[in-house]
């Protein structure tokens, strides 16, 4: 297979269990989005993106991409509510 025929795509299972390098597991950011903005919200990003790595472990890409997709969804509004809390709390104590 040539290069330009895309020698570097995986599209079957990762071999032996091993991470696909491309897929994020979000894991820290969920944790950081827990400590500094919004715990609910972080603790659902954080279990979203522990399952990544155990679905990616038994070869299953589509499940780890919908957890890793889920994960940066509930990452992400944990982010922005924790920010708006923020701007309303140091609004009020303005």
């Amino acid at each position: 297979m040539t290069e330009s025929q895309g020698s570097h795509r995986n599209t079957g299972p990762v071999p032996g269990g091993a991470q696909d390098p491309k897929q994020s597991t979000y894991l820290v950011l969920s944790i950081l989005c827990t400590v500094l903005f919004c715990i609910p919200f972080g603790i659902v990003a954080i279990v979203k993106s522990s399952q990544i790595s155990k679905l990616l472990a038994q070869g299953d890409r589509a499940g780890a991409h919908a957890a890793a997709q889920s994960a940066k969804k509930w990452l992400i509004w944990g982010v922005i509510l924790g920010l708006i809390s923020f701007v309303i709390y140091f609004a009020a104590i303005a």
